[in-house]
C-alpha cells in the first residue's frame, strides 16, 4: 500500500487517468479535472490529498455511481467550484464547508440526496 500511495502523490493524473475525461495541467499544477460517464462507485480515500498542493481549482464529477465523496475532498484547497450532477450522492462530507475558496457548489439531480 505504501507504493500506491507515494505514486498517488507523486502523480494524481497517473492513478486516475482512466476516470478523466479532461484535465488542464499548466506547469504542473491542474487547474480542471473532469470526471464524466465513468462507471465508478467511490474516490480513493487519499483523492483530496494527492489533489491538494496541484492549484486545483474546478472540479467536475457528472454522470457516475459514486454515492460518497471521500472527507479528503475538504484537503484540496484551492477549489473554487465544485459540480456533481447525475450521480448516486447520498451526502456530502463536511470537509466540503472548509474550502476557503469554495464559491459555487452545484449539486444537482443526485438520485439520493
Amino acid at each position: 500500500k505504501t507504493d500506491t500511495m507515494s505514486k498517488v502523490f507523486e502523480s494524481p493524473i497517473d492513478i486516475f487517468k482512466d476516470w478523466l475525461n479532461e484535465y488542464n495541467i499548466c506547469d504542473g499544477f491542474y487547474d480542471r479535472l473532469i470526471i464524466s460517464n465513468k462507471d465508478i462507485r467511490e474516490l480513493p480515500l487519499e483523492f483530496g490529498f494527492a489533489l491538494n498542493d496541484r492549484d486545483l481549482q474546478y472540479l467536475t464529477i457528472n454522470n457516475t455511481e459514486i454515492t460518497i465523496l471521500p472527507d479528503s475532498i475538504g484537503n484540496i484547497s484551492l477549489l473554487k467550484t465544485i459540480e456533481l450532477t447525475n450521480n448516486k450522492l447520498i451526502s456530502l462530507p463536511e470537509s466540503i464547508g472548509d474550502l476557503e475558496y469554495l464559491t459555487d457548489l452545484f449539486v444537482i439531480s443526485n438520485s439520493c440526496l
